[in-house]
């Protein structure tokens, strides 16, 4: 009878229920997930996609920005090259008219040419010193 005083213990059984729950306890706690890490990352994954859809939020308007300043500088340049136009056929224009008047006035003095207007008709002024020139009869010199 050696195992009867053990067997009347009953704390021996209450000692290993005790024993046996403690370790399925422990047991449980390191299979359970990390619920305080997990509610962390998922915080952090959360945050991590705010500032990606800001971003590119932030890119969307940019281009939108862009486009918009590219479209404006290309419109003022077309108003720019059609400005030039203008002036360079204003300044064309001119430039006839001033080669016409140029030749009207050419025409006129050879029309005229015979003669110096008020003073008479031109003659060879080598006689006076200018040789190679013409004078007329008020002594106008004509190179």
């Amino acid at each position: 009878m050696r195992f009867a005083g053990m067997a009347l213990d009953a704390g021996n059984y209450i000692d290993a229920g005790k024993k046996g729950g403690n370790s399925m306890d422990s047991i449980i706690a390191k299979a359970n997930p990390d619920y305080t890490g997990l509610s962390g990352a998922a915080g952090k994954t959360r945050s991590q996609e705010k500032v990606a859809k800001f971003d590119a939020q932030s890119m969307v308007q940019n281009a939108a920005m862009n486009s918009l300043a590219n479209t404006k500088a290309s419109a003022f340049g077309a108003q720019a090259t059609i400005a030039q136009g203008e002036a360079a056929a204003s300044a064309t224009q001119a430039a006839g008219f001033g080669d016409m008047i140029g030749g009207l006035a050419g025409g006129l003095t050879k029309g005229f040419g015979s003669s110096s207007g008020v003073g008479g008709k031109w003659r060879d002024a080598s006689s006076v010193g200018f040789k190679g020139n013409q004078v007329n009869d008020l002594g106008r010199l004509r190179y």
